[in-house]
Order: C-alpha cells, then structure tokens, then sequence
C-alpha cells in the first residue's frame, strides 16, 4: 500500500519525465470489455435464434410442406387424397336416407298406370259381340215422324243433332222424334240438302247419347248392320244384316250397295260395320229387285255434315258455285243467267230461314234443270235459306231437240231405272215423265214414277201414280205400294183395303201381310195384327 501510494506520488510529481500510455490504456480497455461482453452475448443470440427457428419449423410443419405439393404432383395427389376422404366419406352417410324416399315414388306410379289401362279397354267394348255392338248403337238411333211419313235418324251428337234423309222431313220445320222406343220430343230441321237427301234435326235436352260420324270408307265384302224403325214399326228399331256389294259414285256423294234389307222406315237410320262405325245412312232400295240397297256413305259427305250441323243465324246462297253478294240479284250460269228475289245482305249472307226464289233466263231450245233446290217448276225454283245452299242449274235441250230423233216411252224409262236405282230420283220422275208425255197409257212409267215419289217422300203424288198404274191394269205390286203411301199418309182405312185387295191377288206375298199387320195395330186391332205377322214369318223369314 505504502509503494502504491509513494509511486503515484512520484507520478504526479515529475509529469515531464514519465508520461502515461493513454492510448494503449483505452485500446487494453476496450480489448478487456470485448473479451468479456461478446463471447456471452454471440452465444445466447445464435442459440436463442437456432433455438426458435428450430422451434419454429417444429410447430408449422404444414406450411413448410405446402409449397412441395405445388412442385411434386405426387406429393399433392398423396396429401390431397386423406385430407379429401373423410369429406365424401361424410357426405355420402345421407345420400343412401334420400335415396329410399325416390325409391317408393315409383311404386305408386306403377300402380296407377294399370288403374288407367281400363278405360282403353273399354273401347273394344263395342267388338266382343254384335249384340253388345247394337245394344250400344241403337240407343242413339231414334224415330222421326211427319203427319205425312215415318222413318229413322242417328243422334250423332250429344248436344242432340240427328243426321237422318231429307225426304224424311220433307216440307216440314217441326218433327216427332221418339227416343229410346218409347219417349217422344220435339224436333226441329234446322238444316238440310235435298240433293244429297240428308237433314239434321235438333232436339233440346241432353246430354244424349250418340253416334259419332266415321269418315272411313268401307270396302266390298265388309259386314254391315243396317238399324232403323222399317216399316214404321211399333216398339224397337229393326236390325238387319248383310255386305258391302259395290260403291257407287255421283257427282257429290257416293252410294254403297248392299244386301242388307232396307224398307220403307228405315231410312235415315245408321249402317255400322262390325266394330260398331257409323258409315252409311239407309236411304233406298230397288223395288224390283232382291237384296239391292244404297246407303249413303258419309266417308264422301263429311264435310257436307259438318256444314248442316253448324246452327248460326246467317248462311251463304251458292249458284252453279258462284256466291250471291250483297246487293246483286243476277247471277251469270252456262248459257243463261239466274235472277235471285232477294238480295244477299251486307256479309254476303242471308238470314236464317229466308226463303230465295230464282228465276232462270235460258235460250230458246232449252229447258232448266235444276238441283239442291226445295221446289221447282220449269224456270222457277226456291231455296230455304237454313243452311249453305248450294243450287245448280243447267240447260238442257228440250226433248224433241235431242240427238236421238225419236224417243220411244221404252228409252225414257230405261233411263229412268237407271237413275232411280243410282239413288237420282228426281230425275228418274223426269224421264218417267218424258215416257208419259209420249205414251199416257204408258203403265210400267207410272208404276216407276210413283216409287220414286215415294223414295222422296212425296206420297201424295206415289198415290196419284200407283192409281193410274191400277186403272191401266197393273194391279199387285201397285195396290201393295199405294197401301203402303196410304198409310205413312195416316190414311189407315185405305191402307187395308188396298192390302186387302193385293192379299187377293198374291196371298203368298209376306210383304203385304206385314204391312196389313202394322196397320192393325195403328188402329188398335192387335189381334188381327199379330195374325198377319205370324202369316208374314211364315211367308219370309225376315219378318220372324
């Protein structure tokens, strides 16, 4: 201490002789604080920094993994795949819930398509039996009856429109139509053709039962069944049976020939075929004839059925095709022209029900032929505006300016037959007429032109011709005929006596005897009726 003590002394004493080190006292200094701070420090930082880095890539090892699926596919596929399968594994636990709900629905469905399968099988219904078919048919066949006529029609809608032949309502609006057999209503024309011979009469009420329109075309040798009140029967329709024989053409319709019994009554009643299709409209026969029949076949008059069943409040008036418009009361035919009573109205139409009369301008040497009109005298004709009419006129020359310089009453009447067994029977009248004209004493063209007068139902005029035919000798068949015009005239008591008085002469005609029978039974004589059936059975099986 003493030394220590006596050497700073000195020191401090004699500053010009020994003058201290400074610089190399700070650089050991500083040499002494690195030694000592920086080992202590370099180690703790590299550890602590080692340490958490370390610690630091321990505890993320998914983000130092991430980045190695981006470059390696495989390692992505590897790693996607278990992160990835327990999702569908938890997400397809429900499906198989749902997926029974769908699986019952479609049992319910399959069940109901066997509920509707049915109601198809109904539609053969009508082709297990022909008895079933005609039970189904005839309930939509009625009775229509005039004070002067009694034939058929075929409800063929269910609003009550029945199709049936114009000359079974011939001059008459109003009408009786028996339905089901027993109950009568009123009917009313509210349309028809004479120049296809078809009407449509209405009756209200309903719905009815009915027998929808076929357009079909029969083929020869097809099975038909003809239904209709023949003979003005009491109680049901009739059914009879046969073939198509041929089809017949004209102009705007054509007719099918057949077998099947077809008598007076039946017409405007319905052929079918076997599977119960309405295709054919009973509308005469050949008196002459066996088992010759013509039915229009409603395949070739479709669109004309559907225009008389349309009821609106005003119609068109058609000449040789040419349409009356408004305000024009001439129009212009082959050879001459045609001069209308009124004119159409501003739609070109006239209302429903007017009455148009035609007066036709011809060239000497001519005479007016004149169909689809409602009356007709020579140049004179008129129309009953109740529907589309549709007139021809044509001009013809007069007899006596014919190619054939001299007709015989045999040539007229030949062509009369024909045109009467096509179903034309207003012509037939006027060929059967020329025969007259030439020969009055001419018998066989009476009896021809009375038939056809009762095929349109113009039964005064058959009685006028069946008794001039009977005057000129030609009894039978005549008295038969002029019984059966009698009595769809009402005109019952002359009825019997001209069956009586053919029964005299043939006593082997069934015919005859079925038609006394009925007239029994319209004036109450029912015993006397059913004694002529049993004798008409056992003369002609078709009356059993």
């Amino acid at each position: 201490m003493a030394l220590v003590f006596v050497a700073l002394l000195v020191g401090l004493g004699c500053t010009t002789t020994a003058e201290p080190d400074i610089q190399g006292t700070v650089e050991a200094a500083v040499a002494a604080a690195l030694l000592t701070t920086i080992p202590v420090a370099t180690p703790d930082i590299d550890a602590t920094v080692d340490a958490r880095i370390s610690l630091a890539m321990t505890e993320i090892p998914t983000a130092t993994a991430l980045p190695t699926p981006t470059v390696t596919p495989e390692l992505t596929a590897t790693s996607i795949t278990p992160t990835l399968t327990p999702v569908p594994t938890q997400t397809y636990t429900p499906f198989p819930t749902p997926t029974p709900t769908p699986t019952p629905t479609p049992t319910p469905t399959s069940t109901t398509f066997p509920t509707m399968t049915p109601t198809p099988a109904q539609v053969p219904t009508s082709t297990p039996s022909i008895s079933q078919i005609l039970a189904r048919v005839k309930s939509a066949i009625v009775r229509i009856e005039t004070p002067v006529s009694i034939g058929s029609g075929t409800i063929i809608s269910s609003k009550g429109l029945i199709l049936t032949n114009y000359h079974v309502v011939e001059g008459y609006d109003k009408v009786t139509v028996m339905v089901g057999d027993t109950h009568n209503v009123n009917g009313e024309v509210v349309g028809y053709d004479d120049g296809l011979d078809l009407a449509v009469v209405k009756i209200e009420g309903g719905p009815w039962t009915f027998l929808p329109v076929t357009t079909n075309r029969p083929s020869v040798g097809d099975e038909i069944f003809t239904i209709g009140y023949a003979l003005g029967l009491a109680g049901e329709s009739t059914v009879t049976q046969g073939l198509v024989s041929a089809l017949r053409h004209e102009s705007r319709r054509t007719l099918i020939q057949t077998d099947a019994a077809i008598n007076p009554g039946n017409s405007g009643g319905a052929a079918i075929t076997s599977d119960g299709q309405f295709i054919g409209v009973p509308t005469s026969k050949l008196a002459d004839a066996e088992n010759i029949g013509y039915l229009i076949g409603l395949f070739s008059v479709s669109n004309d059925i559907n225009r008389l069943m349309d009821t609106k409040e005003e119609y068109r008036l058609f000449v040789n095709g040419q349409r009356a418009v408004y305000q024009n009361l001439m129009l212009f035919v082959s050879l001459g022209s045609v001069t209308l009573s009124k004119a159409a109205g501003p739609r070109d139409a006239y209302s429903r029900n007017e009455v148009v009369s035609m007066v036709a301008q011809v060239p000497l040497g001519f005479q007016v032929q004149w169909n689809g009109v409602d009356t007709n005298n020579g140049n004179f004709a008129s129309v009953k505006i109740n529907t589309d009419r549709f007139v021809t006129v044509d001009m013809i020359p007069v007899p006596t300016l014919r190619p054939t310089s001299t007709p015989t009453p045999f040539s007229h009447l030949s062509e009369g037959i024909t045109l009467y067994r096509s179903g034309s029977y207003s012509l037939a009248i006027n060929q059967f007429t020329s025969a007259i004209l030439i020969d009055p004493n001419y018998a066989l063209a009476y009896t021809w032109r009375g038939d056809s007068y009762y095929e349109l139902g113009q039964y005064q005029q058959a009685i006028a011709d069946y008794g001039r035919a009977i005057q000129l000798g030609a009894t039978g068949v005549n008295y038969m005929n002029r019984g059966a015009a009698y009595y769809n005239t009402g005109e019952y008591q002359l009825a019997l006596l001209d069956f009586d008085q053919n029964i005299a002469l043939d006593s082997t005609n069934g015919t005859t005897y079925a038609w006394r029978g009925n007239t029994y039974y319209r004036i109450g004589l029912y015993a006397l009726g059913d004694s002529d059936w049993v004798r008409a059975c056992s003369l002609d099986a078709q009356y059993c």
